[in-house]
């Protein structure tokens, strides 16, 4: 089964169930063309400078840490009489082409979120046989931990697996 080719089996139990039936059967029609399927995707960086006074209207995102006491930041002031500057500013944003030519455009995108969009497109569910056994795996998620250390190297210290990765020429950063 192909992953876009779900939608035809998994309608009666998901949203698709409450549009109309041609609605319904557009999508699942349209999930089963290749036409859909992603090809490339593209990271769009555009760089520049804007004129900012710091501080100025940057009051804090709401963090749920914040609703504890010690973990609240000071109410926002904003400064008395603060300078314009020239900052530089960059956005990323993320275009998606399909093999039929169907394109999206979408951001502004975190810059955290650009290596796990760079990666690999990977199927997210694989299918094998195993004896007289079909196994499936299914990928629901990533995790990006905080580094090598200390998933390697549990009965080492940081610095030992640090030098030791820098020495064999690996990342030691994730």
């Amino acid at each position: 089964m192909k992953r876009r080719e779900f939608l035809q089996y998994a309608r009666a139990a998901t949203a698709f169930a409450f549009l109309p039936a041609f609605t319904r059967d557009a999508f699942a029609a349209a999930a089963t063309l290749d036409d859909l399927l992603i090809s490339e995707v593209e990271i769009l960086k555009l760089s520049g400078t804007h004129e900012l006074v710091k501080g100025l209207n940057r009051q804090y995102q709401v963090n749920p840490l914040h609703l504890y006491e010690e973990r609240r930041p000071k109410p926002f002031v904003d400064p008395a009489n603060g300078k314009a500057e020239r900052l530089p500013l960059t956005h990323y944003y993320v275009r998606i082409r399909t093999k039929g030519g169907v394109e999206g455009l979408y951001g502004a995108v975190d810059p955290e979120a650009l290596p796990v969009l760079l990666g690999v497109l990977r199927p997210q569910i694989y299918r094998f046989k195993l004896g007289r056994f079909e196994v499936t795996q299914i990928l629901d998620g990533f995790r990006v931990g905080p580094g090598p250390h200390p998933t390697f190297g549990q009965d080492q210290s940081a610095g030992n697996v640090h030098s030791l990765l820098q020495a064999n020429g690996l990342p030691t950063a994730s």
